[in-house]
């Protein structure tokens, strides 16, 4: 290929092309291959060099490049140990689209599993425990000292409702560690919550946009079903009306052509409909202002998190979401932003403007070789040979390694795989090749991965 391009750019005559052969040449270690390489040098004129064993070719195949011209014709070489030749042969792990398939995920081990649970009650009781083992815990306690677990990013609400469906229902508003809070706001480690109880109040359908536990939300939605209609209709009327104040609107001032889009979108027959939607926690008011103030949607969108179709969704850069991790949208005038639950700017956000968090859930079903990146920091400077032994392990198990480098005494991985359970299956596997050392996944690369 390299010759090509000389012989294209004018660099070399068509007979030192027809003089050019090509040969694959393995040997038994690194060390080997760069010997062989200054051999080879010192005895011919070397036109062309790449070392792509200390930076692997996307999806982590390796060798060493060289082009050499001797007095009777051109050698272009391909220098690789037998380890890095076999790694080669597990076949491709990024596809032709890999940039955008690296914001995207696909359905791992649970895909199976859904074909398995029929009854809604099973699968429910499935993902609450798929949440509970997935999500981080927070410890809050009442004022009476009686402690509740709760996943990171949980909120007020959440803990009420883990207190008591009566003082879920009842809330209006709390004290954390004494201070008069909304809520909406999230519950940090150690903290004593107070909820405050109005025997008239009754749940708010905006309750469902910062919920973080399965709890909670079935009890809010089992209660605005039980609403008299015509209560359903202005409540879901209300929280669109505060949904739009995001974007400076209201619903008297949405006009016809704007109700048309809006039911023609969720093919409903009238303003009441969707109204009810809302109210009976089907429909999040946020993203109905979000769908009619936001007109930059793309059709891919869609494509990974559920209740999203036509809003734009994007991936946050500072935590690199995979499916499978825990996440939280954060929503925006451009659309939801993804994060992970456990993303520091996403607390910031949770703590300045909570009304504009969102839960979310990735889609039970997606498209087969979707891919994504996700970064690993192994507590161990490997040698090159480690590194070659380390890919072709992931390789062996169907991920890719896209960058490494060595800084301060640890070894950084950029790798590709499909999901959160690819990930946890190549760190056992570089655990048990690497005698245990600690690998931990990082949020964001480190300098950008080099």
């Amino acid at each position: 290929t390299e010759l090509l391009r000389l012989f294209f750019n004018n660099q070399i005559d068509l007979q030192q092309l027809v003089r050019s052969y090509a040969f694959d040449i393995v040997v038994s270690s690194i060390q080997a291959c760069d010997e062989l390489v200054k051999i080879l040098s010192s005895q011919f004129e070397q036109i062309y060099y790449v070392d792509h064993i200390r930076k692997p070719l996307p999806g982590g195949n390796q060798a060493l490049f060289l082009a050499l011209k001797t007095s009777q014709a051109y050698l272009s070489l391909t220098i690789q140990t037998e380890l890095m030749r076999q790694a080669s042969r597990f076949g491709v792990v990024l596809g032709d689209a890999a940039p955008e398939a690296s914001r995207s995920a696909i359905q791992a081990s649970l895909h199976n599993l859904n074909h398995l649970i029929d009854k809604e009650c099973a699968r429910t009781t499935f993902n609450d425990l798929l949440d509970y083992l997935h999500q981080e815990k927070v410890i809050a306690y009442t004022p009476h000292g009686h402690l509740h677990e709760l996943p990171r990013g949980a909120t007020a609400v959440d803990f009420a409702y883990a207190a008591s469906l009566f003082l879920g229902h009842h809330a209006i508003s709390c004290r954390i560690n004494g201070e008069q809070k909304p809520l909406s706001t999230p519950i940090a480690n150690g903290q004593v919550v107070e909820i405050i109880t109005d025997v008239l109040a009754t749940p708010n359908p905006d309750w469902l946009s910062f919920v973080n536990t399965q709890k909670a939300r079935r009890a809010i939605q089992n209660v605005l079903r039980n609403q008299d209609y015509a209560d359903q209709i202005l409540i879901g009327e209300e929280a669109l009306d505060r949904a739009l104040r995001l974007f400076n609107g209201s619903v008297k001032q949405l006009t016809a052509d704007q109700w048309q889009f809006l039911l023609d979108w969720r093919q409903l027959p009238n303003k009441d409909a969707l109204f009810e939607q809302i109210a009976l926690g089907d429909l999040l008011p946020q993203l109905v202002a979000n769908k009619l103030f936001n007109t930059s949607a793309t059709a891919s969108s869609d494509a990974l998190i559920e209740g999203t179709e036509g809003i734009e969704v994007k991936y946050a850069h500072c935590c690199h979401p995979v499916y499978g991790d825990p996440i939280v949208s954060h929503l925006t005038r451009r659309g939801l932003i993804i994060h992970r639950i456990k993303c520091h700017n996403i607390h910031h956000e949770q703590h300045q403007h909570p009304a504009n968090i969102m839960p979310v859930t990735w889609r039970a079903a997606l498209p087969d070789r979707m891919r994504f990146n996700a970064f690993l920091r192994l507590d161990m400077l490997l040698d090159d040979e480690q590194i070659s032994q380390a890919i072709y392990t992931a390789r062996k198990i169907n991920a890719g390694v896209e960058n490494v480098f060595n800084e301060q005494g640890k070894t950084f991985f950029s790798i590709v795989i499909s999901d959160r359970n690819h990930i946890a299956q190549v760190i056992r596997e570089w655990r048990m090749l690497l005698h245990f050392p600690r690998i931990k996944r990082l949020l964001a690369p480190i300098n950008a991965l080099h």
